[in-house]
């Protein structure tokens, strides 16, 4: 052999046997988004997540979120004539928390449908509702059908049409009864019920 094929020979054994990262270019690691590095967290096991979600007592934690609201709730609607700040989850309470409200959340099932009803500042309440059902009558092209006309998303943005929709059937069908009972409060939502929330 050569003396230049045996230098070759020998740099080729060195470059695979030593250290490559001197010889081959590694790839650059780039930091992952928030998004991403939260994707990688541990998950949560069911009860951690309902003891982080949700409260013990969901009608507790809604009636105080309600008595803590209201007052500035209406007088949004009366000086502003439309929501303009975040609070559909304690007005049109479902049996879901809502995806993006404040902790805790809060929620309603039929069975504390009653206890609810009969803690809560129905007076304030209705008058909301009421309010609301005004705003968007005033806003209506013509006047207001029996069924079917489409609430102005001026006056209450679209993304909350669908949670009011919900809390309507809630309310005026799977609890109805319990509803009933109250007849201002059940008034105020069968108004509401002449929109077409969908």
């Amino acid at each position: 052999m050569s003396s230049n094929v045996k230098y070759l020979f020998i740099v080729l054994i060195i470059c695979s046997c030593g250290n490559r990262s001197s010889v081959v270019p590694q790839p650059k690691t780039v930091p992952k988004s928030d998004s991403e590095q939260e994707n990688k967290q541990p998950k949560k096991s069911k009860t951690q997540k309902k003891t982080i979600n949700e409260p013990k007592d969901p009608v507790g934690a809604l009636i105080a979120k309600q008595q803590a609201n209201f007052p500035s709730i209406l007088n949004e609607l009366k000086t502003q004539k439309k929501k303009t700040s975040h609070w559909i989850w304690w007005v049109f309470p479902t049996e879901m928390a809502g995806g993006s409200e404040p902790l805790p959340k809060t929620s309603v099932q039929s069975k504390d449908a009653d206890a609810l009803l009969s803690k809560a500042d129905l007076t304030s309440w209705t008058a909301i509702l009421t309010e609301i059902f005004d705003l968007l009558e005033k806003a209506a092209p013509k006047k207001l059908m029996k069924n079917g006309n489409k609430p102005d998303s001026n006056i209450i943005p679209g993304i909350d049409h669908g949670r009011i929709s919900y809390a309507l059937d809630f309310w005026l069908v799977t609890v109805k009864e319990t509803t009933k009972k109250h007849a201002n409060f059940y008034a105020a939502l069968k108004a509401l019920k002449r929109f077409d929330w969908n």
